[in-house]
């Protein structure tokens, strides 16, 4: 009761500050682990099953997708980097498809997936170029699909970016080849 008895002393300012200063240290506080716990915390894993994308011959129409692009993820440096690869395909019903094969993508707070005008970055503080929001990035470990709109104009891009949205930095990025 000690504590209580010596802020009911202070005067009404005075307690008014004390609480401000403590409601905004809590959510200052967890605002902070929010932004940098994904940092070194795990992150998601996911497997789906790709194996209906691994006979795809570039160029083949017979088959039930078409290969159009590869890509390999790249280290920028130790806490923004990525490995593994990316394939973009489109089905036989004109579907894009970005595929994420055996990716490791270090992780971090709201990241999203982008496919950027751009086809290399020079570092973390580098700008996303023109791009396009796939939307969030399903997993940082695994195997995964995520749709491409209809509506992309796929040879408009170069690299699928991986972009880090509350620091504005870059992750990581595959250069897009055609195949």
């Amino acid at each position: 009761m000690g504590i209580i008895n010596k802020i009911n002393s202070y005067s009404r300012k005075k307690q008014t500050a004390i609480v401000f200063f403590l409601i905004m240290t809590i959510i200052l506080s967890l605002v902070g682990w929010w932004l940098i716990s994904p940092l070194f915390l795990p992150g998601e894993s996911l497997n789906e099953d790709l194996s209906q994308f691994d006979d795809i011959i570039p160029e083949q129409m017979t088959s039930e997708f078409t290969l159009l692009f590869t890509g390999e993820f790249v280290k920028i440096d130790n806490n923004h980097k990525g490995s593994g690869n990316i394939r973009i395909v489109n089905s036989i019903d004109g579907d894009l498809i970005l595929i994420f094969d055996e990716v490791e993508i270090s992780n971090g707070p709201a990241l999203k997936v982008y496919l950027s005008s751009k086809s290399s970055f020079s570092g973390t503080g580098d700008n996303a170029g023109d791009y396009i929001s796939l939307g969030d990035l399903r997993a940082n470990i695994g195997n995964f699909t995520m749709e491409i709109p209809s509506n992309t104009i796929i040879s408009n891009y170069n690299s699928v970016l991986i972009w880090c949205e509350p620091f504005a930095v870059v992750f990581t990025w595959a250069t897009l080849i055609s195949v």
